[in-house]
């Protein structure tokens, strides 16, 4: 549905390769963590090989890239609230 809506709305649509794997892999990661605050090496390392990849996910309508994306991105995203909370328990002293 992506590639078919882009097809048909976008004036000078980017054709879906490796480039455009790699383009989408680095603005989910800036978009979702544009810190550096969430993700680990180790969850960067997990996504790694779908860098290249992703083009061919979305052609054959797969979502295991996405899956494990934001299943990665939840479970930092409650890792960070369980710091949160743990830090806010105690008194600030400037």
């Amino acid at each position: 549905m992506i590639t078919r809506m882009v097809n048909k709305f976008h004036v000078d649509p980017k054709p879906v390769d490796s480039k455009f794997s790699a383009s989408v892999f680095s603005a989910m990661l800036d978009n979702t963590d544009p810190d550096r605050i969430y993700f680990i090496k180790s969850d960067i390392d997990q996504l790694a090989p779908y860098q290249k990849t992703l083009d061919k996910e979305i052609a054959h309508s797969k979502t295991g890239y996405l899956n494990l994306f934001t299943g990665i991105y939840q479970a930092r995203l409650k890792t960070a609230d369980s710091l949160v909370d743990i830090i806010a328990k105690k008194t600030f002293q400037f």
